[in-house]
């Protein structure tokens, strides 16, 4: 019995080892932008459509193997104007500021792309305000998760370019409003695509840049 303990604790230290000898630590960064004119769309404000979408996020992690963990830290912002065109137009804004645990999984490698699926668990806060006649503001805290498939492509030794299929973003979400004359009670949301569950990427896709610290 205690051989078998002994074997499996030289076995425990020799997997350990392996795993470290590969382990690196990493830090990047990914943007996505999006631009759509729309010259006559009807919507509630009348007819035209000028909108576009921008984000961007650090993001550090400690990779071994096929598996990573990490977090991202990030900003994104949407701006929609309605009418642009005309003297009465109206301009509405979505800010979203927020973090998001991730852990990785690597399950296709082929020469130098990979593809891997992206787990977060994040946490943000989206400011939606709306600019004269309406003069309205809102303020969301959103707590979910979503699963993003990740592309990646080996520049160098130490330099991976990344895109994320936002288009493809599984996500489950919990929101809580705050119109300023108290809290309403919170809605849940779960979504198949872009902008479905992860508040901090926009977009179909979102492209960014890993720094490899190899030895």
């Amino acid at each position: 019995m205690k051989k078998d303990i002994f074997k499996f604790i030289i076995a425990l230290l020799f997997a350990s080892f392996t795993t470290a000898s590969h382990a690196q630590w990493f830090v990047g960064s990914n943007f996505g932008y999006q631009y759509a004119s729309e010259k006559e769309s009807l919507n509630l404000f009348g007819t035209g459509k000028v909108c576009s979408e921008f984000s961007f996020a650090l993001m550090f992690g400690y990779q071994t193997n096929r598996f990573a963990m990490g977090g991202r830290i990030g900003f994104a912002q949407n701006t929609a104007t309605f009418n642009a065109n005309e003297p009465y137009s109206i301009t509405k804004k979505r800010t979203f500021f927020g973090v998001q645990p991730f852990v990785r999984h690597t399950f296709v490698e082929y020469g130098k792309f990979s593809m891997f699926a992206n787990v977060g668990i994040h946490l943000f806060i989206r400011r939606i305000q709306e600019a004269p006649p309406v003069g309205f503001l809102e303020d969301r805290i959103r707590l979910g998760i979503n699963l993003t498939p990740v592309v990646s492509y080996n520049l160098s030794q130490k330099i991976n370019l990344e895109v994320s299929l936002n288009f493809m973003n599984l996500g489950w979400n919990r929101e809580q409003r705050n119109l300023g004359i108290g809290n309403k009670n919170p809605n849940t949301y779960f979504g198949f695509g872009a902008n479905s569950g992860n508040g901090i990427d926009v977009g179909a896709v979102s492209i960014g840049f890993i720094y490899n610290f190899k030895n």
